[in-house]
């Protein structure tokens, strides 16, 4: 579990460094001080369930390891929901305890201040390092890029159960690309902590930022989404990205372009590259190195007890999970292993299973399905296209039509990349070329994901 993982490391390494952030260095003796601490202060107050508004912060962490010391049920929220957001999330999961980094206020919701906490927390006499509850809870909220996020129970025991452990890891250094509000944000936090590593926490929550976070801390291992990378390799110079000390590069969160996997193999040449998937639902699942998009077939026919498993029902994908939720919030909770449908539509070519977009995401072209992500390769791959999104927007005529959202290099003639992409999707189907091309300076995120809603 994550308290025996901190307790014995502040107890066998206590100088070794676990945070790295904007306000300095924490070891893991600090971090286990202040954990307890703010846990005993939350027990104090009677306090069961909280939930968490912040940004990344080394106080955030450890307020979550505090509340799992003492089995405090904690649910870190997107710290970007605005009040509206904040509100329905608050009363559709039953938080009656908020702790914020804001003066946000919430009717019928305590509202924490997370520096007070911290400075009645540094005000208590020490508690010693005794063991921690014996089966803490969180609830994890999905993305949301899809539609409201739905809320995931989990016990950090299974969780932590997940994360692999090897000896040379211990010290080495990992940017915290995800947010902590999301399932891999918390991986990266349980897979640090049992290996003794060091989480590097960028100052905020911009490119730029953990950029300069991978450049001043010298992280040698990144995990984060295949459009952070995507940014990341956009807006870092050549000469910077070739001269980092990374040493393991790895995807997830959304399906992962081959065009990708070549820019990042060309523009971090010194870090190997993995592909991970995983869902919020079933956990870390599987794993690809090969630099191909896509999985091995081969996995179809994989029959592992002790492991996931998956297969592919009418077009979509679905995983055995073994190391999965509770159940989600409101429902009985999950005994054992159980299948699952993804979400993920799929389809088998020769020896690879190829992702061609989300369930929720298909446009329906007068009848005819048309997936998105094919779509988005394709004009991807345009010079002078830095991010794309294609979705289906409402029509008349034909029920919807594809249009896609395009984020132009800065130095981009706009009239001219038009025609280059049309001129690209003629070799789609007819029924599969954009309708609309919308150039734009930003395309909607949530953890670093691109929002995906049609229209």
């Amino acid at each position: 579990m994550i308290g025996p993982a901190l307790l014995r490391a502040a107890r066998e390494a206590p100088g070794a460094v676990f945070l790295l952030g904007a306000d300095g260095a924490t070891t893991y003796a600090d971090a286990a001080h202040k954990a307890l601490r703010v846990g005993s202060l939350l027990k104090a107050r009677g306090i069961s369930r909280l939930a968490c508004h912040a940004l990344d912060s080394p106080k955030l962490v450890m307020l979550m390891l505090g509340a799992a010391l003492v089995g405090c049920e904690v649910c870190v929220i997107n710290r970007h929901y605005g009040h509206a957001e904040l509100e329905s999330v608050l009363k559709r999961f039953e938080f009656t305890m908020l702790a914020a980094d804001s003066s946000i206020q919430v009717e019928g919701v305590t509202v924490l201040s997370i520096d007070a906490l911290f400075a009645d927390a540094a005000a208590m006499t020490p508690p010693p390092l005794s063991e921690p509850h014996a089966d803490p809870r969180l609830l994890v909220l999905t993305t949301g890029t899809t539609g409201l996020p739905k809320g995931a129970r989990y016990t950090w025991a299974n969780l932590s159960a997940q994360a692999k452990t090897k000896s040379d890891l211990a010290g080495s250094r990992w940017l915290l690309a995800y947010h902590l509000n999301h399932f891999a944000g918390l991986q990266m936090l349980v897979h640090v902590l049992a290996n003794r590593a060091t989480m590097v926490i960028p100052a905020g929550p911009e490119v730029e930022q953990a950029q300069r976070a991978l450049v001043e801390h010298h992280v040698e291992y990144v995990s984060g989404t295949p459009t952070f990378f995507r940014f990341l390799a956009a807006q870092m110079p050549e000469s910077v990205s070739k001269s980092l000390a990374l040493k393991q590069i790895t995807l997830g969160g959304e399906a992962v372009p081959q065009d990708l996997l070549g820019l990042i193999h060309e523009r971090f040449p010194s870090a190997k590259v993995s592909q991970i998937f995983a869902t919020t639902e079933i956990g870390s699942a599987f794993s690809v190195r090969d630099m191909s998009n896509g999985l091995p077939a081969s996995l179809l026919e994989k029959k592992d007890e002790n492991g996931p498993q998956i297969k592919i029902v009418d077009g979509e994908l679905h995983i055995l999970s073994t190391h999965g939720m509770l159940g989600y919030f409101g429902e009985p909770e999950i005994t054992g292993p159980v299948w699952r449908a993804t979400g993920d539509l799929v389809e088998q070519r020769g020896d690879r299973v190829y992702f061609v977009g989300r369930k929720s995401e298909t446009i329906n072209v007068g009848g005819v399905k048309v997936h998105p992500l094919p779509i988005e390769e394709v004009v991807q791959n345009v010079p002078g296209v830095v991010a794309v999104y294609c979705y289906g927007k409402k029509n008349p005529i034909t029920g919807q039509i594809v249009a896609v959202d395009v984020l132009p290099e800065a130095t981009a003639d706009r009239v001219a990349l038009e025609e280059e992409i049309r001129r690209a999707c003629e070799s789609l189907a007819r029924h599969a070329q954009p309708r609309i091309i919308r150039f734009v300076e930003s395309l909607d995120m949530a953890n670093r994901k691109v929002i995906r809603r049609g229209q």
